[in-house]
């Protein structure tokens, strides 16, 4: 009589250590690809959260604008001492910004613009952390002739 023996069915344990060192190796070189996106990862919630901020502090200066609305020009032009200098960072009631431009301008009969003038103030802003967030706004008074 020939006895059948039982073949438990598996894995050797040379099969799961070539299946590790394998696992292994393919881990190492794909860990530098996703290792920038979880170090990054932040970026994104925390431009956004720049973004707002710089655009309340724009919200705030036309707030401030709206109460001199089509007032006169020495109106506009205490709101444009108010938002400071350009080349300069504030934390103020407006919030926490830097002034890229603040001055006034022209437009000359093609549409180009140009320095000077009394009823045009261009205000441009930045994130103090980020220059690439930038807002820029025309603020007018109306000039009676």
């Amino acid at each position: 009589m020939k006895t059948r023996l039982n073949r438990i069915s598996g894995f050797t344990l040379i099969e799961l250590v070539i299946t590790i060192a394998l696992a292994g190796m393919i881990m190492m070189m794909i860990t530098p690809y996703f290792q920038s996106g979880i170090t990054t990862s932040h970026r994104p919630a925390q431009w956004l959260q720049e973004s707002l901020a710089i655009q309340r502090v724009m919200e705030s200066m036309n707030g401030a604008y709206g109460k001199i609305l089509y007032k006169n020009t020495a109106a506009l032009q205490n709101l444009s001492t108010t938002i400071g200098a350009a080349g300069s960072s504030f934390n103020n009631s407006f919030g926490a910004y830097t002034v890229l431009e603040n001055s006034f301008i022209s437009f000359d009969n093609q549409g180009d613009e140009e320095a000077g003038g009394t009823v045009i103030l261009k205000v441009t802003v930045c994130s103090p952390n980020n220059q690439g967030l930038q807002l820029t706004q025309l603020l007018t008074v109306q000039v009676s002739h």
